[in-house]
């Protein structure tokens, strides 16, 4: 498994506390492991946020206050394989200046089955919500950063249908998330 792969694992895993949220987590090291051999080539699999700049807004509740903010997410398979990714399951992460480091993972608890899959040389864009608890945690993911505002990138993970051929899934572009009032 490559190193990217364990980092977004690790990453993954230390923010999701309970049992049933890391069913997908799961599902995807069993796919890494599986689909990763010395001799198979890596192919890649790109992510790109669209927009230099996202708007957040703070959404205050009764159970607490939530930054929230939707990312336009391009998925651009440039393997030879067919890939399948969970649009729940995925990861932001920040740029802390010496480095990228987690920030907020989405609680997700979808098993693998009728995952969406993207054929060789396919794209598709898609829509990730982000609602990530802050301050004091409320109900979710917490905001695992010093500030709102920031440089950020978007973390998933793939895995090839045929489970032979090994793909890496590179982290999008940064952007900087702007709240709003």
């Amino acid at each position: 498994m490559g190193f990217r792969m364990i980092a977004i694992i690790r990453s993954l895993v230390a923010s999701t506390t309970s049992p049933i949220k890391r069913l997908p987590l799961l599902f995807a090291v069993a796919c890494g492991l599986a689909c990763n051999g010395p001799t198979r080539p890596t192919q890649e699999v790109l992510v790109s946020v669209a927009g230099d700049t996202v708007a957040a807004t703070v959404v205050r509740q009764n159970s607490g206050d939530y930054l929230h903010f939707d990312l336009r997410v391009t998925i651009d398979n440039r393997s030879t394989a067919t890939i399948a990714y969970q649009p729940c399951f995925f990861a932001i992460e920040g740029n802390s200046g010496s480095g990228w480091s987690h920030v907020w993972s989405s609680p997700c608890s979808l098993t693998g089955v009728g995952d969406p899959q993207l054929a060789p040389g396919e794209t598709r864009e898609i829509t990730f919500t982000v609602h990530a608890a802050v301050g004091d945690p409320g109900l979710g993911e917490k905001w695992n950063s010093p500030s709102l505002n920031g440089t950020y990138r978007f973390v998933t993970v793939a895995h090839a249908v045929d489970g032979t051929t090994s793909v890496t899934v590179t982290p999008s572009n940064a952007f900087v998330v702007r709240t709003t009032p």
